[in-house]
């Protein structure tokens, strides 16, 4: 275990690529499903946020997990750096810009999200 005083920002880096390979098979599974399905668009929004949430919940967790401590602070961290990835891609390939209910949507599954993640992380600690 690292010193609990310590943010240890390399396990926030691979929780952060937990989160995004996370997200990837995520998107990569819906998007199957609603190709093979008669689903309507009109749920979109919130599986995409379910997406962000769950997504970010594994990252918090590994994050918390690997790093031994702070486990809130740990999936925060992820939570924030996930966020602002995010932004950076719908900023480059977003078409609506950043309308400001997804956007207070998008900052409360990062950070619940990640806090939970991490605080449910930091109890399998080995």
């Amino acid at each position: 275990m690292n010193n609990p005083k310590e943010l240890n920002l390399a396990t926030i880096f691979k929780g952060f690529i937990y989160a995004v390979t996370g997200s990837v098979i995520l998107v990569l599974l819906v998007s199957l499903i609603f190709y093979l399905t008669p689903l309507s668009e009109r749920f979109l929004e919130i599986i995409s946020l379910l997406i962000i949430f769950t997504s970010v919940f594994i990252g918090g967790f590994i994050a918390s997990k690997k790093s031994g401590n702070r486990g809130m602070v740990q999936g925060i961290g992820v939570g924030l750096i996930f966020l602002v990835f995010n932004l950076i891609l719908t900023l480059f390939f977003g078409t609506d810009g950043f309308a400001t209910n997804v956007l207070l949507s998008k900052i409360a599954a990062c950070l619940i999200g990640g806090s939970l993640g991490g605080i449910i992380g930091i109890s399998f600690v080995d």
